[in-house]
């Protein structure tokens, strides 16, 4: 079951305070939501996410791997 937008941006908001660089996406794929360049460096703030998932009904979660989020390592086999 999909996961509804309050529980997407609560995830996001766990996420982040776990240390993980959060961007959001657009669903159904891995296109991001605004720019994500700046995200390798330097991780959205709640405020931002809470903009970003509140304007945009049709988000999912992504996750920058590397150093930003703690060198996250993510596999698709």
């Amino acid at each position: 079951m999909p996961l509804l937008l309050n529980e997407r941006l609560i995830a996001a908001l766990q996420y982040t305070e776990q240390g993980y660089s959060v961007v959001p996406v657009y669903a159904g794929g891995k296109r991001p939501f605004g720019p994500w360049e700046i995200r390798q460096t330097t991780p959205n703030t709640a405020a931002e996410l809470t903009a970003a998932f509140k304007s945009n009904t049709m988000l999912n979660i992504g996750i920058v791997c590397g150093p930003v989020s703690g060198n996250l390592v993510v596999l698709d086999v």
